[in-house]
């Protein structure tokens, strides 16, 4: 049974890179893992960046089955519609680390996203 992960990547390489590394060391087979990666494009953009790109390459390299969607509007709004749409199993984001007095906090679009899906949510910290 394949298990569908959504990968929400934004332009950023290196959290394309957290991502990746992160799929390939979760824990299932390889041969059993979906991966759509989600690139949500505020401003009409309809290629994927480099880091969409390459983040997939890696993923097929490494055995995972990958679909790449391209979707405009906004991103919280966009994961969770592809959540419900796609029919995933699990969402894996990097959460851009923001500290007051100590404490890490979520961004406004992971926690959105967080408080919205009926699926579990793992958050890499950037």
């Amino acid at each position: 049974m394949m298990y569908h992960l959504l990968l929400p990547i934004d332009e950023s390489n290196h959290r394309a890179k957290k991502t990746v590394n992160t799929v390939r060391d979760f824990p299932t087979d390889s041969d059993n893992l979906r991966s759509t990666i989600l690139y949500v494009s505020e401003n009409g953009a309809t290629e994927a960046p480099e880091s969409v790109t390459t983040a997939a390459a890696q993923l097929e390299e490494a055995g995972c089955e990958v679909e790449t969607t391209i979707k405009n509007g906004y991103p919280p709004e966009e994961i969770v519609n592809q959540v419900e749409e796609l029919d995933v199993d699990h969402v894996l984001m990097v959460g851009r680390e923001k500290t007051t007095s100590g404490k890490i906090l979520f961004g406004s679009a992971t926690e959105s996203v967080m408080e919205s899906v009926d699926v579990p949510v793992t958050v890499v910290k950037e």
